[in-house]
């Protein structure tokens, strides 16, 4: 599946796919949101959740790695092993 044919799904069509399919990289908070960034194969996915209300309010989807922009901070590149 592709991005389109992703984004032509209703948005529970969607979760069902990340929960299914995705694979989970990042979370962060932003405001009243709690956000998780997955990946899909050939794309990415921002799951915008409520943190007054446990519901999806937003899906974001991405092809390019422009979505990692907010998460950079929060990884910790200390946490692998290089040698």
């Amino acid at each position: 599946m592709d991005l389109y044919e992703f984004r032509r799904k209703s948005i529970n069509q969607q979760v069902s796919l990340i929960g299914q399919f995705g694979i989970k990289l990042l979370d962060r908070s932003l405001g009243s949101h709690d956000i998780s960034l997955h990946f899909l194969e050939y794309f990415f996915v921002e799951i915008w959740l409520s943190s007054n209300f446990p519901r999806v309010v937003r899906l974001v989807s991405y092809r390019d790695h422009a979505c990692f922009e907010p998460y950079l901070d929060s990884i910790n590149l200390s946490d692998l092993n290089l040698s």
